[in-house]
């Protein structure tokens, strides 16, 4: 086994001196005999303004040291955490310099951040304390014989739970504990029956299949279960160290990246902005080349925590390593012979074929561009098997995917049309296995994204208006980014487009070399292009409904054509169906004939507003309302908005933004904001296939700024040619050739309105008579309420008991004439039930109590603040009783209530 430390002047690890002598502070100085100390200072922390996490309100003389220690790992910013640690470093005497950055490792959840029920009863956080002295007096030793039975002991206290104790073990002795989330990822167990003897038998094991430290492990498990909840959000740069490919098993070896250039007399880990950078760097006088700044800024201030670093292992970028960034900050070490700017990165004990991928050229940081999605699907694909550096789980080879097929058997493939060259090369792409794409005199291989497309084409086609650019950018875009290995394809096939070719795509995008006459350099007819799979089959295009042959090379076939397409080759459309019935059956409580006369309304105006108290479904009812609209549950044709004061008519129509270009100026580019690619994508869509504009909150936006022209053009009787303006500025894919501007009829919007804040500026007349209005109400006495509640388990006297409570509630909030209907507490705060399937009464009791305490107080607080006897009068009678003692006028109210008497 290894008790090896790992380096803690690396940011990463440079929490655990302070949160081990925290620890040691917590035991040599006697603060389990101090706790009241300890909860009047976190009290006077919180009354400072720092989040402190709320059962703190309710602490009298008791808390335990894992649960001290939890205010610090809760969900919270790093900012906030700082502020606590500080605090605990001059209040506990903690010589240990306060962390330049959090723990990598799985924080608390908020509403689970204390590890004993019932706060302030001494005999459960003494039992905490009793097992942290120990683990603090036995050291690195975990044979010791009381030490299962004292683990024991803490998890039988309500709301400990195996991982929230396990990761405050790991927290004060990060070398001999690990979290149980850790264990299960490596061992593939779960299971506690005995937590103590099971738990410590499995550190054991751990030990003997992996020598890396603790702290690298907990980082390994949590950055890869973290990357694939959401493996589309990661950044992915390729970093070539110094362009010295032979350093691979350096950084490997050393878990690092690095970047040279000579820069070893500069500290990258210094907060300097980019153009004090360039000063420090010496490029002042001109010794580094702008192209080389870049890199060492992207290296040093773009990326971050949990982003891939993907690494070749030879000039020809044909097998790859890969790995996780550990840190938002690079370090260094002074006497550092080798590379002082470093980040700390986990490898991958495995190689990637990358030979169909091509990836970028010599840079030694930048963005994988187009080969970013099939290299993510590989990788997500060696993630999901469990390889793991250093684990021992089998050899090298079986980690080498091949070029072929789909990547990601979980992503459900798209359907492209690609009309490259007017279909008159579409036989020879057939029989080369490839689809392709035209203009062979562009460069694309550098595009890292759209800016980078047009750049390119305005080079070549400087003459060429916004319009043209946009469209022909935009075919380009989909081609190099948005297709991926395993979508169908198919390509029209001359004469005058009668048939079509169709087939499945295997690879990513390769870039041919051209020769000074703009032709491929290997005889093909087309530089850009991706290996596919082709049929044998010609197709009528008239077994397709709708338009094949339109103006865009690219474009994706959705809704009725994309279906169409799949049962013509054999496949079952997924079942997308979405009705009315379905918003229902997932918790929609409102009766049916409320839900059609809102779709009714939305189809009549175009434009809806839903309004109604806070709790009352508005954000969740908006999308389901989308996909009944459209008839399928079609989230790439929703779009989501959240208005606030700073929103702006840049943002949600377009306009012009700063940038800076490659001399580092600050110049103003042309964006179009969310509303218009939303409509971007509804004009190259079948016209009958709808999309929405889903926006939250609108009111708190300035709606005269930020609408702007679209103010006209948003009415149903005006989405026309007839009525296209000139917008601000010029715009993509613009639907009237003169580059004029009209809202698709096929487009909607869906807003959301809370009407209980009163510091938010209210519609005016004109927006409001664009849009119509549903009013939506707390819905405790519905039927759908009733049903929702028994299916999720929750007891039947408990239900009857919110109905009553909140229904006396909001009778008497609608009552006050301080307030009205419209501060009325909703439904949804009690929808979101507990995850366990086994649940007692005390638990759900516990669950009541908990949304009361921690959600509807701070509300009834804010509705009352001058009144706060009466905010506290409502709290206790929605406390007063039990489950048990539900009382016979709660009874009968909660009956009456629901059958409407």
């Amino acid at each position: 086994m290894s008790n090896d430390r790992v380096d803690t002047n690396r940011p990463e690890y440079s929490w655990i001196p302070f949160f081990e002598e925290l620890a040691r502070r917590l035991h040599e100085d006697g603060w389990r005999h101090r706790q009241p100390e300890i909860v009047a200072e976190l009290k006077r922390m919180k009354a400072e303004g720092m989040v402190i996490a709320g059962w703190a309100d309710n602490l009298t003389d008791w808390i335990d040291p894992f649960s001290l220690i939890g205010t610090v790992r809760r969900r919270i910013t790093f900012e906030n955490a700082e502020q606590i640690m500080v605090g605990f470093k001059a209040f506990f005497g903690v010589d240990s310099q306060v962390p330049v950055e959090g723990p990598i490792t799985p924080p608390m959840e908020n509403q689970r951040s204390f590890l004993f029920h019932n706060v302030g009863e001494d005999n459960q956080a003494d039992t905490h304390w009793a097992l942290f002295e120990h683990v603090m007096s036995i050291g690195q030793n975990i044979d010791s014989p009381d030490l299962a039975d004292l683990l024991n002991r803490s998890i039988n206290i309500k709301w400990a739970g195996h991982a929230n104790l396990s990761g405050a073990l790991f927290w004060i002795k990060p070398h001999s504990y690990l979290k149980t989330d850790t264990i299960a990822h490596y061992l593939g167990t779960s299971n506690y029956s005995d937590f103590g003897q099971n738990y410590l038998e499995n550190l054991v094991r751990i030990r003997e299949i992996d020598s890396r430290p603790f702290p690298v492990l907990n980082a390994d498990a949590w950055l890869t279960e973290e990357f694939l909840k959401n493996p589309h959000d990661v950044n992915m740069w390729q970093v070539r160290g110094g362009k010295e490919f032979h350093m691979v098993d350096y950084f490997v070896e050393n878990e690092v990246t690095a970047v040279d250039f000579g820069l070893n007399e500069i500290d990258m880990s210094q907060p300097w902005i980019r153009e004090e950078y360039i000063v420090e760097s010496g490029n002042a006088n001109g010794e580094l080349s702008g192209f080389q700044i870049g890199e060492t800024w992207r290296f040093s201030k773009e990326i971050r925590r949990r982003d891939l670093i993907v690494m070749p292992t030879d000039g020809g970028s044909t097998q790859i390593r890969y790995g996780f960034a550990l840190s938002d900050r690079p370090y260094h070490e002074t006497n550092s012979k080798d590379f002082r700017n470093r980040r700390g990165v986990i490898w991958r004990s495995r190689q990637i074929d990358a030979r169909d991928l091509n990836l970028p050229g010599a840079a030694t940081v930048q963005e994988v561009g187009a080969a970013r999605d099939a290299l993510l699907s590989r990788i997500v694909e060696e993630e999901s098997r469990g390889a793991r550096a250093g684990s021992g789980s089998g050899d090298d080879d079986a980690g080498i995917i091949s070029g072929d097929g789909d990547r990601n058997p979980d992503r459900e493939p798209r359907v492209w049309v690609v009309h490259a060259d007017g279909g008159k090369n579409a036989a020879d792409f057939v029989e080369h296995g490839d689809v392709c794409i035209g203009w062979n005199e562009l460069d694309l291989g550098w595009c890292v994204d759209l800016d980078d497309i047009k750049a390119e084409y305005l080079d070549k086609h400087p003459n060429a208006s916004a319009p043209v650019v946009g469209n022909q950018a935009g075919s380009l875009r989909r081609f190099l980014f948005e297709i991926q290995p395993g979508d169908w394809v198919l390509t029209l096939n001359p004469p005058k487009e009668k048939t079509f070719y169709y087939g499945k795509v295997t690879g990513g995008v390769l870039f041919t070399p051209v020769d000074d006459h703009a032709a491929p350099t290997d005889g093909r007819p087309c530089r850009h292009r991706r290996s596919t799979q082709w049929s044998v089959d010609v197709r009528q295009k008239s077994e397709i409904p709708g338009q094949l042959g339109i103006p865009l090379t690219v474009r994706e076939l959705t809704g009725g054509q994309r279906d169409a397409f799949l049962r013509l080759v054999g496949e079952t459309p997924p079942d997308r169906t979405y009705a009315v019935d379905t918003m229902r059956e997932e918790g929609v409580f409102l009766e049916r004939d409320k839900i059609e006369r809102i779709l009714a309304q939305l189809e009549r105006k175009h434009n809806l507003i839903l309004q109604g108290p806070p709790g009352t479904g508005k954000t969740f009812l908006a999308k389901k309302l989308a996909y009944a609209l459209m008839g399928e549950r079609a989230g790439e044709r929703v779009a989501d908005e959240h208005f606030h004061q700073s929103y702006s008519y840049e943002d949600f129509v377009g306009g012009y933004r700063p940038g800076v270009n490659d001399d580092k100026q600050l110049i103003f580019e042309s964006q179009d904001g969310a509303f218009l690619r939303l409509c971007r994508k509804a004009r190259e869509a079948p016209p009958d296939d709808k999309f929405v504009m889903l926006i939250d909150e609108i009111n708190r936006g300035n709606l005269s700024r930020v609408f702007g022209e679209l103010l006209m053009l948003i009415e149903a009787d005006k989405r026309s040619p007839e009525y296209a303006v000139e917008l601000q500025h010029p715009i993509e894919d613009a639907p009237v050739e003169d580059g004029r501007f009209f809202v698709p009829p096929n487009v909607y919007i869906i807003g959301t309105m809370n009407l209980a804040d009163k510091s938010l500026t209210g519609m005016n007349v004109a927006m409001r008579r664009r849009f119509a209005f549903a009013e939506l109400e707390p819905q405790f006495a519905s039927p759908g309420f009733r049903k929702w509640a028994a299916e999720n388990g929750m007891p039947d006297g408990l239900h009857r008991r919110i109905v009553a409570r909140m229904g006396a509630l909001n009778k008497e909030i609608a009552e006050d004439s301080s307030l009205d209907r419209q501060y009325a507490v909703g439904h949804s705060f009690f929808c979101q039930f507990p995850v366990s399937q086994s649940l007692t009464a005390e638990d759900w009791e516990a669950w009541y109590r908990d949304v009361v305490e921690f959600e509807i107080r701070p509300l009834l607080e804010e509705y009352w603040f001058e009144e706060p006897g009466k905010a506290e009068g409502a709290v206790a009678e929605l406390l007063r009783g039990s489950l048990e003692q539900i009382s016979v006028t709660d009874d009968s109210t909660a009956q009456s209530t629901e059958t409407g008497e």
